[in-house]
């Protein structure tokens, strides 16, 4: 190979003794230390260290679930308001919020009347918020 490439001008010529010389000589190993830590750092325990945010939001448009988005996958937590949503704009910003929870993995509870809290798939929601109705209704 190295006579093609002298011969096309694209290399130097070299003498064939040289090149075996090199080859031959062993490339001494470091000795590894008795106890030594490896470098390696989980991802699970980054995320962990991070300090978690939560985001409260309360929209007056449709244009701003986009937001609500972004936020959920930036893995931050979400606290949606939508009373000031148009009762047309509403079910659709429901529907939209709540496919991409699950496209996240998440998780999307009732907190109230057109409240809900949207959580990225690493935040653990325990427990459910029951609805006045839902009391009345256990009470009679």
């Amino acid at each position: 190979m190295q006579k093609v490439l002298t011969y096309l001008g694209l290399a130097d010529e070299r003498e064939p003794e040289a090149e075996v010389e090199t080859a031959a000589e062993p490339v001494p190993e470091e000795p590894r230390r008795a106890g030594r830590r490896a470098n390696i750092a989980l991802l699970e325990d980054a995320r962990a260290r991070q300090t978690q945010k939560v985001v409260l939001i309360e929209p007056r448009s449709f244009n701003e679930v986009k937001e609500m988005a972004d936020h959920l996958r930036a893995r931050r937590t979400v606290i949606v308001n939508l009373h000031r949503i148009r009762p047309e704009h509403l079910q659709r910003m429901k529907d939209f919020l709540s496919g991409a929870v699950y496209v996240l993995d998440g998780v999307i509870a009732r907190l109230g009347e057109d409240v809900y809290l949207l959580a990225p798939d690493q935040v653990d929601v325990q427990g459910a918020i029951a609805t006045w109705e839902e009391q009345e209704a256990s009470n009679e």
